[in-house]
Parts: structure tokens; sequence; C-alpha cells
């Protein structure tokens, strides 16, 4: 059975050829077009793999620290490639940002230290912040912030 199986598929390939010829087509133009509509079919469904890469290296959820190139390194929660929710930021000067984030801003209740002369951290402000900016503080209050 295979073997008929075999024959009756040369068979209908000839079959084909004949048909091309009388159409006036070339093998080589079948072949083409068969070609073509098959890498366009594949095309259409095709990502681009930077694309695609790009889609998983996307930061969301809770991530390890992550270095940027300018020094600073951050440890916490993203949304969509941005800082957002609890996580700590330490900058290049050593001095460090803990508290929460919204759309890559301190925003909500978050703490600042500053490096000391001895090197040590000293804490700087602790309270809201909004939009980037400090806002008024229970330890502001007791000390006078710069």
């Amino acid at each position: 059975e295979r073997r008929r199986e075999t024959a009756m598929s040369y068979s209908d390939y000839d079959e084909d050829i004949e048909s091309v010829h009388s159409e006036g087509l070339t093998a080589s133009k079948v072949v083409e077009e068969s070609v073509s509509k098959e890498y366009k079919q594949k095309r259409s469904n095709f990502t681009a793999l930077w694309k695609t890469w790009e889609t998983k290296s996307l930061r969301h959820g809770a991530r390890h620290t992550i270095f940027n190139v300018d020094g600073t390194r951050y440890k916490g929660e993203w949304d969509s490639g941005k800082r957002h929710g609890h996580g700590i930021q330490i900058y290049k000067s050593g001095n460090k940002y803990e508290g929460d984030w919204q759309d890559n801003k301190r925003h909500g209740l978050g703490a600042y230290w500053v490096i000391s002369e001895d090197g040590r951290l000293r804490l700087q402000f602790k309270g809201q912040w909004e939009n980037d900016k400090r806002g008024v503080s229970a330890l502001c209050e007791k000390r006078k912030c710069r």
C-alpha cells in the first residue's frame, strides 16, 4: 500500500507539472510563487526578535537589584518599566531613599538618608513625598531640614 501511495503522489506530481507547462508557467516560477506566499504568511505572524526581547526585559513586579549605568541601583517593585510600589534606591553618592514610588517618582511615605563625613548614613528626611518632592515631616519639625 505504501508503494501505491508513493506512486500516486508521483503521478499527481506529473499531472501538476503538465498543467503548469500548459499554462505557460515554468517550474521555477511556481516554486517562487509558493515560496513567496509561504514567506508572506510567515511574515504576517512574525514578531521581530528585538521586540520579543524588549517585552521579556520589561521590568514588571518585584525585582532584585537593578544596576543603572549612571551608578544608581534600585531594588523593588516595577510596573511597565517604571519604579512603582515599594523600593530602595541607592544613589551614586551613597545617599539612599527607601519608600514608595509612583510612575518612577518618589511618592508616598519614604525616608531619605545622606552619607555623613564619617561615611555612615544619617537620616535626613522621613515623611510624605509627592511627585518626587519632600512634603511636611514630623522629623523636620523637630530638626531643621535643608
